[in-house]
Order: structure tokens, then sequence, then C-alpha cells
């Protein structure tokens, strides 16, 4: 066994044995499972929820406009700029990925891809710093810049009162 393979190996060990575990029969269908594991994933954050903000402070709701979702919503304390407290609310709509490959449109979706999924999300928050900081340079080369063009339309400015205006004679 390659060492790559005993890495992946102790990883799905330890996911074993810290994971919610669901076990599928041959009489229940991929979408019948996925059904299955949303409503115990509901239950199970409701129920930490609970634990921490209180019950009064965590239902489900009926939310949106045109298309009525059910989710997962909790009661958080602000209190605004004119010292008053607010209740926030916030949304939680668990989704389940496909463990299995599918078709779509006769088009193949692949299983979906933890690692990948994460490693994507690490690249994009190491992307956007990046592109923070560049532009905080950009901004900051901007600013020296323009001082240094103020300092010297200041300069030239000067210089041409001088030129202006002739010196006294002495008689």
């Amino acid at each position: 066994m390659t060492a790559d393979k005993v890495v992946k190996t102790e990883k799905w060990n330890y996911f074993m044995e810290n994971m919610i575990n669901f076990t599928q029969d041959a009489s229940t269908t991929n979408n019948q499972m996925k059904t299955v594991i949303k409503q115990k994933m509901v239950e199970f954050f409701i129920n930490t929820l609970t634990e921490q903000f209180g019950e009064e402070n965590v239902h489900m709701l009926r939310t949106g406009s045109n298309s009525l979702t059910n989710e997962i919503g909790f009661k958080v304390s602000l209190t605004d700029s004119d010292g008053f407290p607010q209740d926030v609310v916030v949304t939680i709509d668990p989704k389940i990925k496909n463990w299995f490959e599918s078709v779509r449109s006769k088009q193949p979706v692949p299983a979906f891809d933890f690692e990948e999924a994460a490693t994507a999300y690490d690249d994009y928050v190491v992307a956007k710093e990046n592109t923070k900081a560049a532009n905080a340079r950009k901004k900051k080369e901007r600013i020296a810049r323009d001082i240094k063009e103020r300092a010297e339309r200041a300069q030239r400015k000067a210089d041409a009162l001088k030129e202006d205006i002739p010196e006294a004679t002495e008689e």
C-alpha cells in the first residue's frame, strides 16, 4: 500500500468515526436517501442551534416571495447605531450533494468532491486576499503619486508668481 493510500485510508477511518452515518438499502433510491439525510440533518441543526440560542429563537421558516422554501431560522441580537436592540434572523438551508454520478440534460454530472470544493474555496480566499493587497498597494502608490504631483504643481505656481512680480529696484 502506497503512502498516499495509507493517508486516504486514515482520513476515511477518521471521517467514519466522526461523521453522522447513514445506511442505504437496496430498496431506497438515491433521492429518497437524500431526503432522509436532509431531514436528519435539519433535525440535528435545529437541536444544536436550540442548545446555543434557546428554543424561542430557533424555528423552521417558510421564506421566499415567488418560490417558497423551508429553511432553518434563528435570531441573533443587534444593537443598532441609535442604541436600540434589534432581532436579526439568520437562515440555513442545507443542501445534500450527490455522492453518485448522474446525468442531467444528457450531460454527466460527477459526484460531489468535498476536498476539491474545499481546495477551490481556499484558493478563492487566497486570490481575494491577493487582489485586496494589490489594490491597497495600487491605492498607496496612487496617493503618493498624487501628493508628488500636487507638490510639483505648487512649486511651478510659486515659481511663476516669482517671475511675475518685478523685484523692487533701488533708486
